[in-house]
């Protein structure tokens, strides 16, 4: 909701068109469709065109061998960038603050995963997903829906401690209550880890990216005069060194 009305009060002076767009995820049943029905009317309240999907995300997520997590957030981007076709929109902008950033950062350090994970989620993809509110706090959010009287629904789903990330945010929780410096600083530490990303990634451009194109150019030329070699090249190379997560 926070980034919902931020975005639209945005809109006119940024030239924005906007749209608004829901994932069902199959998760939650009646409470899933009640929270459908709510950002629908909400995008309806502020004249704009609304768009959703279903996805059975479990299912997904047994096809594919991913974690019920892994599985949801794969779907949902599916449907979201489906979405964004359909509106003709740029951009994909989802609601991820900077309380999620440090999640994905402890989460990333008790899988024992490299640079890419634990700086967290990018502000800008190169599929068009962009995060707007990484720099903004959980608290803050709230904040701003108290102060303009805007009503949010809570995922039941948050409860739910057999998901990694549900137990991250109920330690992180603990940890503002208890000693908010230590959070402030994991905050920090989270954003000099993106800072390192970013820098990696305009080195792999600059300096590698060219180097793997001049090779794909390159490669039929090379396997016609190598007898024997495999008819489909694979590159050693195929992104940068610290992709999107």
């Amino acid at each position: 909701m926070a980034l919902l009305y931020a975005a639209r009060e945005l809109a006119d002076a940024a030239g924005w068109q906007l749209s608004v767009g829901y994932v069902h995820h199959g998760w939650r049943g009646s409470e899933a469709d009640r929270d459908l029905s709510f950002v629908a009317e909400h995008a309806r309240r502020l004249g704009l065109p609304f768009f959703s999907r279903r996805r059975d995300t479990r299912r997904h997520a047994r096809t594919a061998r991913l974690s019920p997590e892994a599985g949801a957030r794969d779907a949902r981007y599916a449907a979201l960038a489906e979405m964004a076709r359909e509106a003709q929109a740029l951009r994909i902008a989802t609601a991820h603050q900077r309380d999620d950033r440090t999640e994905s950062f402890l989460m990333a350090l008790e899988r024992g995963t490299g640079l890419a994970a634990a700086a967290g989620p990018k502000e800008w993809r190169e599929d068009g997903v962009v995060r707007p509110l990484l720099a903004v706090s959980r608290p803050e959010v709230l904040d701003f829906l108290r102060r303009r009287g805007i009503t949010y629904r809570r995922d039941s789903t948050n409860g739910d401690l057999s998901l990694q990330r549900n137990r991250v945010r109920r330690a992180l929780a603990r940890l503002a209550r208890t000693r908010p410096e230590a959070l402030e600083a994991l905050a920090g530490e989270v954003e000099r880890l993106d800072g390192q990303r970013r820098r990696l990634d305009l080195e792999y451009q600059a300096r590698v990216q060219p180097h793997v194109a001049r090779t794909q150019r390159y490669w039929p030329t090379v396997r016609r005069r190598l007898p024997g070699m495999p008819s489909k090249k694979r590159p050693v190379l195929s992104r940068g060194p610290a992709g999107p997560p």
